[in-house]
């Protein structure tokens, strides 16, 4: 985030094969970490470090809880780097949720970070 390695808390996951399935669910709430903002004021960089996906959707939240209305993004196809716009410096609650697909099962895994934005 903007530069910033930030830590994730396991929030959630599912996982499907032809024989059944699990899922698990929780919010936790992590440290927060403090990232400087983008230059400029131009949002907030997410960057998630993972194999080969799916599909990459990030929700972010105003405050420190997940109760606002969430700034929801879908990463573009093949990348593991999306911008938010529009993030002013504060509080944010971030989820990050990976899915992925194989030739057999599927799954999904949710992260949680907690976010203090500081101005440039």
């Amino acid at each position: 985030m903007n530069g910033v390695e930030v830590p994730g808390a396991a929030a959630g996951s599912y996982y499907t094969h032809r024989c059944g399935g699990s899922v698990g669910h929780g919010i936790p709430s992590p440290d927060a970490v403090t990232v400087p903002a983008l230059p400029g004021g131009s949002g907030l960089a997410l960057e998630v470090r993972t194999g080969s996906v799916k599909e990459i959707i990030a929700s972010v939240f105003a405050g420190e809880t997940p109760t606002s209305e969430p700034m929801t993004l879908t990463f573009p196809k093949d990348t593991a780097r999306a911008t938010v716009p529009g993030i002013l410096p504060g509080s944010y609650y971030v989820m990050i949720r990976v899915e992925w697909e194989g030739l057999f099962d599927a799954g999904a895994e949710t992260y949680a970070f907690r976010i203090i934005l500081r101005g440039t």
